[in-house]
């Protein structure tokens, strides 16, 4: 199996195609890589897409669905992020964001991370189109790769025993997860951990049976295809199952009841880069 990395997908454009950004003129290779950072550029200049096909990942940014109703709705969810008393200098506070010169209320999708609404477009699915932390109805959804530093770490770790445990850490908090995790930490079956280095955090995912992977500044995370290269199961809450590009190799999870279900871990072509290399230059 061929590891997919975060910059995977640019080298995989730049030795079969091209690497567009805004101000550059129409590509002619058949390959383009568009950041999500550059999506709405792209698109607004109105090239011919027929024969293109498009890829864009290497950006924690993600596509969505666009409601103007969705600034009102981060202003009420990330207000309690202003409360930092347990929260410490790792930790995450949002403001909502917009940027009002790529943003018009009467396009259709967006690019966002978290509450960050960087820009929206309009534009008809009759291209090909492979994307990370996509969630749109169209296009390819495709992985968003893990560190090659915590690749080479799994290499160290991968095939140790395995703890019947659903593993939960975060890089940094949001009074969410802070709540959640002092939920969980008291729970059969959790093991909670918290401002721990790269190589015990893989150490830890190699010896659990499950990771809890909740919704970063997108759907995917670095976490996701490490953990299946270690044969952890990433665990989703139920309504990221949609968008998850992981097939029956994810599991999720359902806080009411605590119940885990599992897929049926059969397509492990889905983190292998030569399988998606075959699709997007073929």
């Amino acid at each position: 199996m061929e590891p997919i990395f975060w910059t995977s997908w640019k080298n995989l454009c730049e030795e079969h195609g091209t690497v567009w950004e805004t101000g550059d003129s129409a590509p002619v290779e058949k390959i383009v890589y568009v950041t999500a950072d550059h999506f709405d550029s792209f698109i607004k200049e109105k090239f011919e897409l027929k024969d293109k096909t498009i890829v864009s990942a290497g950006s924690d940014f993600g596509f969505h669905e666009y409601d103007p109703r969705m600034h009102e709705q981060d202003m009420r969810r990330f207000w309690p992020m202003l409360d930092i008393s347990k929260l410490n200098m790792r930790d995450l506070h949002y403001p909502a964001r917009l940027n009002p010169e790529r943003c018009i209320s009467s396009d259709i999708f967006c690019v966002r991370s978290y509450s960050w609404m960087m820009s929206t477009f309009s534009v008809k699915s009759n291209f090909r189109w492979f994307a990370t932390n996509n969630c749109l109805n169209f296009g390819n959804k495709i992985p968003f790769g893990c560190q090659e530093e915590e690749y080479h770490l799994a290499l160290k770790y991968k095939g140790l025993p395995k703890k019947q445990r659903i593993f939960v850490c975060f890089s940094s908090n949001t009074n969410e997860r802070h709540s959640l995790k002092e939920q969980l930490k008291n729970k059969d079956n959790f093991y909670v951990k918290d401002n721990i280095d790269k190589e015990e955090f893989v150490y830890d995912l190699a010896t659990s049976t499950h990771c809890l992977s909740l919704p970063g500044n997108g759907k995917d995370l670095f976490r996701n295809a490490l953990s299946i290269y270690l044969d952890t199961r990433p665990t989703f809450t139920k309504d990221c199952m949609e968008f998850n590009p992981y097939g029956d190799l994810a599991s999720y999870i359902s806080f009411n009841d605590m119940t885990i279900v599992d897929g049926a871990y059969t397509n492990k072509n889905l983190v292998d880069l030569a399988f998606w290399r075959g699709l997007i230059i073929n």
